[in-house]
């Protein structure tokens, strides 16, 4: 018994360090700007719309803000990692033109980015293409330099609109049976303002007929088969998801509950108790015979067909989800072919005693 819960603990252990590697295709993530230390942004209205496929979604952001001096200045400083198609701005309905931040932000003294050095530090010089971002508890955390967007404007003291608009592309999680996909952004350089004002946010997903999901609170009107629409004072997350997941049948949801290694255990034991009840009657028929071809072969086959169970459940789990299934799983498959040659003469062993257990049953045959 306890070399059959020696086999169970290496199985389940192999499983696990098999599953560690987690897969993640990453899409864009927009996020709410940066403000230099003379802005205050008094409104901001967020609009996503999702395309009938979930592959891209289309941001339409727009900011109200009070200036607090006049000139030449950068307002917002936009972080944008992995946008599709143009980043577009305009400032009171005039497009202007977006660059790239230079390395000029790492040292910003003197410079155009110079309102925004109160909240960010120059990274170590090793490595001059991130910068790292300060949080008032003095944890921080790093962000690209060529992520970061600027524009530079004319503008005056007072109230202005600064409208944004990009395509996404969606994130794909495959750390699952069934792959998850999302659209994302982040609300967290918010935390950097002056002041936080109000903020709206709009998903459209009409246009697409299967079930999402956030990590938003309920809608304050709509719903999100349609239009859903929040309102909020103050930030209501770090990051906004948008999630879908496709549904999946319930055989296929069942055997993913039931993964395949318990499948494998299920298999494994009724291959066990048909070699158990040959072997018996093997015995019955031969009780004087010293060894037992039956345990022989068995102690083979049985392992082997435990092993190729436990592999071909993912082909056969993955084919029960269809385009849906993530198809990656780690190294599994490696690791329980190489628990093949532990467990063969381990089981072999066990049903060598069974075996001479049952002969001596019968000490008057023998």
């Amino acid at each position: 018994m306890k070399n059959l819960l020696l086999i169970i603990g290496i199985l389940i252990q192999s499983t696990l360090l098999a599953n560690m590697a987690q897969p993640y295709k990453t899409g864009t993530l927009g996020s709410s700007p940066f403000t230099n230390q003379y802005v205050d942004v008094v409104h901001e209205y967020l609009h996503i719309t999702i395309d009938p496929n979930f592959q891209q979604a289309h941001f339409e952001v727009e900011y109200q803000i009070k200036a607090d001096t006049d000139g030449i200045k950068i307002p917002l400083l936009f972080y944008a990692s992995e946008y599709y198609d143009d980043f577009v701005v305009s400032v009171d309905g005039k497009i202007v033109a977006v660059k790239k931040a230079s390395e000029e932000y790492l040292v910003p003294e003197g410079t155009v980015f110079e309102d925004f050095a109160f909240f960010f530090e120059a990274p170590n010089s090793n490595n001059r293409s991130t910068v790292s971002i300060n949080r008032s508890n003095n944890s921080g955390f790093l962000i690209r330099l060529d992520d970061m967007l600027y524009f530079e404007t004319d503008i005056s003291k007072g109230a202005h609109t600064i409208h944004v608009s990009y395509n996404a592309f969606r994130w794909e999680d495959d750390t699952d049976w069934i792959k998850k996909y999302s659209f994302r952004y982040a609300f967290s350089p918010a935390k950097y303002w002056r002041s936080f004002g109000y903020l709206e946010v709009v998903i459209e997903s009409s246009e697409f007929e299967y079930p999402i999901t956030t990590n938003f609170p309920a809608p304050a009107t709509g719903d999100l088969t349609t239009t859903a629409n929040w309102h909020f004072a103050e930030i209501p997350l770090e990051v906004l998801e948008i999630n879908y997941q496709p549904e999946i049948g319930t055989f296929a949801t069942f055997l993913t509950k039931l993964t395949p290694l318990g499948i494998a255990l299920i298999m494994g034991l009724v291959l066990i108790v048909v070699h158990y009840i040959l072997i018996k009657k093997y015995r019955k028929i031969n009780p004087t015979k010293k060894w037992s071809w039956t345990v022989f072969i068995g102690g083979i086959i049985v392992p082997l067909l435990f092993v190729l169970i436990w592999v071909s459940s993912y082909q056969l789990i993955d084919s029960l989800i269809g385009t849906a299934a993530s198809g990656i799983h780690g190294y599994s498959t490696f690791f329980i072919l190489v628990l093949y040659p532990i467990i063969t003469p381990i089981y072999f062993f066990e049903m060598w005693i069974l075996d001479r257990r049952l002969k001596k049953l019968n000490p008057s045959k023998n």
